[in-house]
């Protein structure tokens, strides 16, 4: 890897003293080489993983009613990127009897690529008809596919409202999960939203929380109301930009969309129109731990572009 990097370094500089004829030739073959060298990064045999622990159960030391904390982690990884997920309820015993989400509605925050952006302790929020209907109950966790092209896993919870099911995937070669959400064996037609939590950067002060939509640059404090073809949002802070997260919604069907950016924490919302039973589109969501915050615009912007000319 290192030699075929010096050669693409050396061949660069060979072609400011080359005639027009050879230049172009060389340049093909630069082309070329450069185009084996990002292919090697994942190698022929590049797959993506799934894994999900064991619970555990731990003495609670924070501000919850219960004595006990319920937890696990979910993996999805490849060559490129690892993200994990941890998923936190306090319980009164070991069976997860009487569980309660204390930070957020649904208990599943993300812990990596970065410890800051999408909240840890809980970063997926979803609403039936403004009631937070996951707070009180239960994930149960299944992997579909552990490893190959796309590594999968779902989330359910078996509500008194209704069935929640949330599908989260990584390919082989994406920097981004996928997420969708299907909420079924309602009563009757309720609107479902869903929502992003997120601290971009990192936490403690001094902060300045900064959006973006291809279209424009959000400050905080307000309530911003995304147009319809403001389908991605990428969220950082300017004292810490090269660890920004983003997400991306053209495909996912939203009725309609808001970012709630607060000084402190930011909030995409998506709001779902009643129906009797929701199945959303993809939701894609990028963490990033040392990256380019401008890189990242340009892969999330250019694949909501081609999502909404779909």
């Amino acid at each position: 890897m290192k030699t075929l990097s010096a050669c693409l370094a050396i061949g660069a500089m060979l072609l400011a003293g080359a005639s027009a004829k050879a230049a172009d030739a060389a340049q093909a073959i630069l082309e070329g080489m450069t185009a084996e060298l990002r292919s090697s990064q994942h190698g022929p045999d590049a797959a993506a993983e799934c894994r999900v622990t064991r619970v555990q159960i731990t003495a609670h030391r924070a501000h919850g009613p219960n004595p006990l904390d319920y937890r696990r982690e979910l993996s999805l990884r490849n060559p490129q990127v690892v993200y994990v997920l941890r998923y936190w309820m306090n319980v009164t015993d070991a069976e997860g009897k009487d569980p309660v989400s204390i930070e957020g509605s649904s208990g599943l925050g993300m812990t990596a690529p970065n410890a800051a952006n999408w909240y840890i302790n809980n970063f997926f929020e979803l609403r039936l008809d403004g009631k937070e209907i996951l707070k009180q109950q239960l994930a149960r966790f299944e992997v579909l596919e552990p490893r190959g092209d796309r590594a999968r896993a779902r989330l359910r919870w078996r509500c008194p409202e209704a069935v929640v099911t949330l599908d989260i995937s990584l390919g082989a070669t994406d920097d981004f999960l996928t997420l969708r959400c299907t909420v079924e064996g309602l009563n009757k037609p309720a609107a479902l939203d869903l929502g992003f939590r997120a601290y971009p950067g990192h936490y403690p002060p001094p902060r300045a929380r900064r959006a973006a939509t291809h279209r424009r640059e959000l400050r905080p404090t307000a309530d911003y109301r995304l147009e319809a073809d403001e389908t991605a949002v990428v969220l950082w802070d300017e004292a810490e930009p090269r660890s920004p997260c983003a997400a991306e919604f053209a495909n996912a069907g939203a009725a309609s969309a808001h970012l709630n950016l607060q000084t402190y924490g930011v909030t995409l919302w998506l709001r779902f129109s009643p129906t009797a039973v929701c199945r959303t589109g993809p939701i894609h969501i990028w963490d990033v731990n040392d990256g380019s915050l401008n890189d990242l615009m340009q892969n999330v912007f250019t694949l909501s572009d081609r999502n909404r000319s779909d």
